[in-house]
């Protein structure tokens, strides 16, 4: 799954991210049910996500990272990191839907965690800014978008980020 996440960051130019996620499923789903462990599902559902965003298959993407989404809320700490970045992902698939209004539920909900112990690595709170900002443009809230980016793009270049470059 490893090789997966980097090949999905990589636009996988060997084609090869289908073949290691559905192998992953595969391999999940034949595991004795006492072997099967809910988060390593959870995180599939993520790349799974991640992979279809990247192929444009929108809905296909909010479906997959809303059951990891649901899995992390039963099993995790309700202010977990990886209850933030699902949160975030969901909200990405479904603005990717032009569903502006309804992904900004769950991408507000991100910022809450990222307020808490979450949001001390500041590279997290500094893309939800990008994405949030972007959503609430294309809602035409541009006051608020603008406030949002603004902040963003200051903590980038006070953290001297790359994320200064796009």
């Amino acid at each position: 799954m490893v090789y997966t996440q980097s090949a999905i960051h990589d636009n996988d130019t060997t084609g090869a991210v289908p073949v290691f996620l559905d192998t992953a499923s595969d391999a999940y789903h034949k595991c004795p049910g006492d072997q099967k462990d809910p988060l390593t599902w959870a995180f599939l559902q993520s790349l799974q996500c991640l992979y279809h965003l990247c192929t444009s298959e929108f809905a296909r993407a909010a479906d997959e990272m809303t059951d990891g989404l649901n899995i992390r809320l039963e099993l995790l700490a309700p202010d977990d990191l990886l209850v933030s970045l699902a949160y975030s992902w969901l909200s990405m698939a479904i603005a990717s839907q032009g569903r502006y209004e309804e992904a900004l539920v769950p991408q507000l909900k991100a910022g809450e965690i990222l307020d808490g112990p979450a949001g001390e690595i500041s590279g997290r709170k500094l893309v939800w800014g990008y994405n949030v900002s972007r959503n609430l443009y294309c809602l035409g809230r541009y006051e608020e978008a603008d406030k949002v980016l603004s902040e963003s793009l200051a903590e980038a270049e006070r953290m001297e980020s790359w994320y200064l470059q796009v």
